[in-house]
């Protein structure tokens, strides 16, 4: 990652007012010191396991539709 994404990604997030995001990227930053093993859930397996069919079956987003779709999500 160069240093105008990570600007980009501070600053996104320094924005951000979505407290559940927020502690979701910490999770996620917290997990990268490498201390730890993060095991997924029997739901979380079931999860990608059906992302990898979709894939595999051609039921997937273009980048554009999964932006917006995000969008709308947060919009929430």
């Amino acid at each position: 990652m160069n240093a105008d994404a990570k600007l980009e990604l501070i600053n996104s997030i320094a924005k951000s007012k979505n407290h559940l995001l927020l502690e979701e990227i910490r999770k996620l930053i917290d997990l990268t010191d490498g201390s730890e093993e993060y095991v997924l859930s029997e739901s979380q397996l079931a999860a990608l396991k059906a992302a990898e069919e979709d894939v595999q079956y051609g039921k997937t987003l273009s980048q554009e539709e999964a932006k917006e779709a995000t969008q709308k999500w947060f919009e929430k």
